[in-house]
């Protein structure tokens, strides 16, 4: 008995050390979450513009795609008017 009641008490030391040891983890884990946070409020807005910038870029080179194309058409369309007045000069002689 006397065994067994030494036993439960080595088992009790044991118990409250890794409840001490958890606790220092635990207050280590919360000081580097709070570390990262402080990062984060700070790259945040840098973050977010480097987005909006793409987005910028993204819609400008959009944009010039689609005036590039426009203009294709009316280079386009200048060839078809030119042959069709090859054409009809050709059927009328």
């Amino acid at each position: 008995m006397v065994k067994d009641q030494q036993e439960a008490e080595k088992k009790k030391v044991q118990s409250q050390e890794i409840q001490q040891q958890l606790a220092i983890q635990t207050v280590a884990i919360n000081q580097k979450r709070d570390d990262v946070m402080a990062d984060l409020a700070l790259v945040e807005p840098a973050v977010v513009d480097a987005q909006n910038g793409m987005y910028f870029y993204q819609y400008s080179l959009l944009h010039y795609y689609i005036n590039l194309l426009m203009n294709i058409f009316k280079i386009d369309q200048i060839i078809i008017k030119s042959f069709k007045i090859l054409l009809r000069n050709n059927l009328d002689k």
